[in-house]
This record gives structure tokens, sequence and C-alpha cells, in this order.
């Protein structure tokens, strides 16, 4: 952990060294914006990680959340005469409620099947761009947006570097920040297995939630940018092929780690300017090439050094623990619980088949009971609907007079309620540690 802690500190101060000696190396005005569309890129990937590295949920509706924070950043500073400061507030604002929007489908699908949804969430917005032309002006787009100023102040080219260097850094930090939190760990856990999640407490619904709404008000304060640097934009800048480089952005530079997504935001700005001379086959090549690092990485850029570190690098050093005797360990100094768990005539139902009849149980605290039967008597589904993961079609059960029957397997174990699994249920990407304050942190 230590190490972690370390190497973020580290990784921070080169990634504030260079961003310090970018306007130093920019020989012109082009490579100066390069830098900071990069930048604006990096802020949406940054964010993305979020959902996509941390979550595991995959979204192609990024565009769509980009074109929404830009067209409402230039809207309301072209319209109501808003800065830089305002116009970002409230494109982060707009795009924050439409990620929550977006995360609804999250309770019922999952995959292939939400990624559809946010490609039609993303066609939506293109298409109200569109057709709204007294608010968007078509697709003949919005020009007039004004030069970048705040609180009156009008920022030069170099002056708007440094609040974009400040906006990527801040975001950055702060999205480690949520990534060594009981969010992020709570996001890992869900991605990792759901269902153990949810038996310690955690609300999948919840957590989706929060990393679709991270994710899209990223996506709305970089577009804010983008709308003061270009001063014009149109329905055409904002297509499907851009939520593809996103995500490609979290992939290719390492989703889940701190630094990926800056590292891929970087290389797929520059690579199509690199490309240029290839003229009709710089779209072949360029999918060439993240096809052959895709094959060669799959871990992505950093995910890959990290691998590699751990793998070949000088081991951690060890923490000597005392060793406590068995029969201390054993021990039971602690009261024995008040709480009585009570289950009445509990029956379960799958269409035409009863897989539980009638089943009742009570249980003292500090007690030990065992449920003793053949396969297929039920004794699963009882554990199942007692905490939350079925409910039953008759009966009710309450833990210390608080009833559990109609609540959520999260809501069940934060009222102490509890249970392990048949097949161990781990989360794979964690540290012993991680995985057990998991459970901790929900008390």
């Amino acid at each position: 952990m230590s190490r972690f802690l370390n190497s973020n500190r580290i990784g921070f101060l080169a990634f504030a060294g260079i961003l310090m000696l970018v306007p130093a190396m920019s020989a012109n005005e082009y490579e100066l914006r390069l830098f900071m569309l990069f930048m604006i890129y990096g802020i949406i990937a940054v964010g993305l990680n979020v959902l996509v590295g941390l979550t595991g949920l995959v979204s192609l509706g990024q565009a769509g959340l980009f074109a929404l924070g830009s067209y409402t950043g230039a809207v309301v500073a072209v319209r109501l005469g808003f800065d830089l400061v305002g116009a970002s507030l409230v494109a982060a604002i707009v795009t924050g409620i439409f990620g929550v929007l977006l995360s609804y489908p999250t309770v019922r699908v999952r995959g292939v099947y939400l990624a559809v949804v946010t490609i039609a969430f993303g066609i939506i917005v293109e298409n109200v761009a569109i057709e709204w032309a007294s608010l968007t002006g078509g697709t003949q787009g919005m020009s007039g947006i004004p030069t970048p100023n705040v609180f009156g102040f009008r920022l030069s080219g170099y002056a708007f570097y440094g609040v974009l260097a400040l906006a990527l850094y801040g975001a950055t930090l702060a999205c480690c920040n949520i990534k060594q939190s009981r969010f992020g760990r709570s996001m890992i856990a869900v991605s990792q297995s759901e269902t153990a999640a949810q038996a310690l407490g955690v609300n999948p619904t919840r957590i989706r939630t929060f990393a679709f709404v991270i994710s899209a008000v990223t996506a709305g304060l970089a577009g804010t940018f983008y709308s003061f640097l270009n001063s014009y934009i149109s329905p055409d800048i904002f297509t499907f092929s851009d939520s593809v480089r996103f995500l490609l952005m979290v992939i290719l530079g390492g989703a889940g780690t701190t630094f990926g997504p800056v590292i891929g935001a970087a290389v797929l700005t520059y690579l199509p300017e690199m490309l240029q001379q290839f003229a009709v086959w710089q779209k072949l090549v360029y999918g060439i090439l993240l096809l052959v690092v895709m094959f060669i990485l799959p871990r992505g850029i950093v995910g890959t050094v990290q691998f590699l570190v751990r793998k070949y690098g000088k081991p951690a050093s060890s923490l000597a623990i005392e060793a406590i005797p068995a029969e201390e360990s054993l021990r039971h100094d602690a009261p024995a619980l008040a709480a009585e768990l009570v289950a009445r005539g509990l029956t379960v139902r799958f269409g035409g088949l009863t897989a539980l009849s009638n089943a009742s149980l009570r249980v003292k605290g500090g007690e030990i009971h065992a449920l003793i039967g053949p396969n297929g008597a039920g004794k699963s589904t009882f554990v199942n609907t007692i905490s939350g993961f079925y409910q039953p079609a008759e009966g009710d059960c309450e833990l210390d007079g608080v009833a559990l029957t109609g609540r959520r397997s999260d809501e069940i174990s934060r009222i102490g309620l509890a249970r392990t699994f048949q097949n161990t249920e781990l989360f794979a990407e964690m540290t012993v540690l991680e995985n057990v304050v998991v459970g901790y942190q929900q008390r």
C-alpha cells in the first residue's frame, strides 16, 4: 500500500512538471492548441475511466455528453453572457442530470445492451442539435462563442492553457482519490462480483449512478472548454467515432489505472497528426496500430508496465505479525448478541415450481443452527430469501423486530444480517486487506 501511495505521489509530481513545461515546448499557436485539445480529451478519458475501469461498464455515448456540455456552455455564454466559470458550472449540472438518467438502464441491462443504450443517447443528442436550429444553429453550427474569460479577465492562449492544465490535473487527482476511497473500492467490488458486493452492503445502483455522474460531469466540463477553445461548434464534430475514440483512450492507456487515460488521450490526440502524411491510408494505419497494441498490451500501456513491475520488480517488504495461540484466538470474550432472527411461513415460487414451502425459523443471538436436507430441499433458497436475494410469495422475516421482507439484500446487510456463499466470492483485483475493508466500510 505504501509503495502504491509513493508511486502516485511521484507520478503526480512528474505530471505537474510536464504540464508546466509544455508551454515552453510549443513552437507556435498550432502546437499549443494541440496540447490544449489533448488536455480536453484527457479530462473526458479520466472521467470515463471511473465508469469503465472501476465500475466495469461500457459507455459509447460520451460524444453525446461532450456535445451536450459544449452546446450548454455555448448557449449560456452567447445568450446569457456567462463567463467560462459560469458556463462550466451550468454544463456540469446539466450533464450530471443526464448522467443520472443514463444510469437507470443499468438496473436491467449490462454489456452490449448497455452499450447500445448509450449509443442511442449519442444519436439522440446529435439529432436534437441538428433539428433544434433556433437554439443550436442546426447543421450550420453555432458561432460567435466569446473568448474565454473569468470574472471579466480575458484569457490569452497561455492563460487558457493554464486553466485546462489545472482542470486536467484536478480531474486526475480527484479520480485517483475516488479510486482509493470507499466509493472506488465499492465500484471495483460491483464490477468483480455484484452478488458478493450486495451481500456486504454495497448498493450497486447507487454506485453505478455515481460513476455515470462522474463520467458525465467531466465530459460536460470538457465540452464547455472545447466550445470556448474552438469558438465554433456543429453537430458533425460530435460523432459516434468520437465515442469510440474516448473509450479507446481509456483501454489503450490502461483502464482502472490513474494515469493510463491521460497517456491514452495523448497517444490518440497526436497519432492522427503523425499519420497525416499517409492521407487516404490514415484510418487503416490508425486502426491496425491500435489492434496491434491492444493484442500485445491487453492491460493497456500503464497496466502492462505495472504488471511487469509487480512480476519482475523488487518485492514489497513483508510485515511480520506475531502469531496468536489457537486457544486464545478461539475465545469469545464479546457478549452474546441480543438480536433475534425470525422467519415465518416463507414460501418461494419460480413460475409453477414451489422451491420453498411454509419454512419457519427462529434463531437467537449466540445460537448456531444448521439447515439439513438433500439437494433441492430449498436450503439455499431459504438463505437467499432471508438475506434479500429472493422475495417470498408468502411469509415474512425480521431481525430484532425490524422487518426484512421487501428490502434489498444490501440494505438487509447494513441492518445486520450478512451471509457467505457456498462458492467463495472474492474480488480478484483487490488485495486481501481491500477485500476485508469493503465489508467493514459499510457498517
